[in-house]
Formats: C-alpha cells, sequence, structure tokens
C-alpha cells in the first residue's frame, strides 16, 4: 500500500471515518485514536484496494478487540472473586494481596485482561496445551493462597 495514496484517502474521509469510530467509542480522542489505529494495521496488512468497507470493518474490528480486552479491566471488582456472606466488605488490603499476586502470574494476568489462550501462547512462544495447564495451575496456586489468606472460602 502506498503511503500517499492511504494519506490522500484518509484525509478525504476523515471525518467519515471519526464520526464511524465515534459511535463505537464515544470519545472524541478515542475515536482519533481508533482511526489512527486502522491506518497502521491497513498498512501493516498491506491491501491492495482501500474501500470505506475496508476501514469501518478494521476500525469496527480493533474497537472489539480493544473492548473484549479492556472489558475486565473495568469490571474487575473483588466480589467476583469471593463468593461468600453478602456481609462481606472488600478492604485495602485484600485489593493489593490480589494485585501481588496477578503480577506474579503473567500468563494468567494476560486470560483475566480478556486474551484468547491462542494470543497469550503466541506471546510467550509456548504451545497451547502448556498455557493452558501453566493457567490452570496458577488459578489452583492463587485459589490456594487466597484461602491461606482467609479472602475466600472453600
Amino acid at each position: 500500500m502506498d503511503p500517499i495514496i492511504l494519506d490522500q484517502f484518509v484525509k478525504s474521509n476523515y471525518r467519515i471515518f471519526i464520526r464511524f469510530a465515534y459511535k463505537y467509542v464515544k470519545d472524541m480522542d478515542e475515536a482519533m485514536d481508533l482511526v489512527q489505529d486502522a491506518c497502521i494495521k491497513i498498512i501493516e496488512a498491506k491491501y491492495d484496494r482501500l474501500t470505506l468497507s475496508l476501514f469501518y470493518m478494521v476500525i469496527r474490528n480493533l474497537y472489539i478487540n480493544n473492548f473484549r480486552r479492556n472489558r475486565f479491566i473495568y469490571s474487575y471488582n473483588i466480589e467476583h472473586i469471593r463468593k461468600t456472606s453478602s456481609d462481606y466488605v472488600p478492604n485495602y488490603e485484600d485489593k493489593e494481596f490480589i494485585q501481588e499476586i496477578l503480577n506474579k502470574n503473567n500468563e494468567l494476568s494476560y486470560y483475566i485482561s480478556g486474551y484468547k489462550y491462542d494470543e497469550i501462547a503466541r506471546i510467550f512462544k509456548i504451545s497451547l496445551g502448556a498455557l493452558k495447564s501453566r493457567i490452570h495451575k496458577q488459578r489452583e496456586d492463587i485459589q490456594c493462597l487466597m484461602t491461606e489468606a482467609s479472602i475466600i472460602n472453600k
């Protein structure tokens, strides 16, 4: 893809792309970032033809992937981890303890963040089976540590 052609195409359709991206993210800065990321993806993928529908597809897919990865970050809540009595009030030490555990377990952190198994396996350059085994073991270890720390009841 010739960068000059892409630049001309984006400049002539920039407002259309921004409006389309804004429908998803509801923030002008995020919409501009999304359009910029779409341009980078299109350059990297080396598409032969530029069309509006190609940009729409790339923008939509980037939004979906980012949403999938970020939804766990925004909805992360200690109550999802501790399923005990309804009178439990999470304290700062519990949150700090859980965050410390997650920081030590890289594969599990990626998994909790919304990455798919095959994406994590590619990042760490390990087989899918090895990754699933590691995540399973890390989850068991965390559950034992949290039980010992009285954060959850078994």
